[in-house]
């Protein structure tokens, strides 16, 4: 089994990015994968309220029209489109400023100048600016704020608040 080229990958990000438009959808993120020995091309999408169900089917059969149109991938392989989860990691500043108010999970390269020390923190996303962000958390039925470089981001992604 062979990898996709840069070029290729490219190549249907800009068609999925297009076809998404026309559907007044969001990509988030397309990867060309191997689980199982069989090739996967995964495309992520999001809309303001959320993927629907019919979204994605509408989404999965333009792209999937359009590809046949296309000599891009001579193998066998699965489309797969879908939504990024409840608890999808956020990878761009613009994903982080959308989750603003946002129940996130954080996991730091350096410890936080919490008591005691530590290397993850979950909380509400209160401020996002340049340089940092800043975390409301509880500790022990305590409120309490705490600032991140965003240097120091290993992860972030949004949580579920038990």
């Amino acid at each position: 089994m062979k990898s996709l080229s840069d070029e290729t990958l490219h190549q249907i990000q800009e068609l999925s990015l297009r076809k998404a438009k026309e559907l007044e959808l969001e990509i988030v993120s397309v990867e060309w994968v191997e689980e199982h020995s069989q090739h996967i091309l995964r495309i992520i999408a999001d809309k303001d309220g959320g993927l629907t169900l019919e979204d994605s089917i509408a989404l999965n059969e333009s792209m999937s029209q359009a590809l046949d149109e296309t000599s891009w991938i001579n193998e066998e392989y699965m489309l797969e489109v879908s939504s990024p989860g409840l608890e999808r990691e956020l990878k761009t500043d613009m994903d982080i400023k959308k989750a603003l108010k946002e129940y996130v999970h954080v996991e730091v390269k350096e410890a936080l100048n919490t008591k005691p020390k530590v290397k993850e923190i979950e909380g509400y996303l209160e401020e996002v600016d340049e340089d940092s962000i800043m975390i409301q958390y509880n500790q022990k039925g305590q409120i309490k704020h705490i600032s991140i470089e965003k240097n120091n981001i290993q992860f972030i992604r949004l949580a579920i608040q038990f």
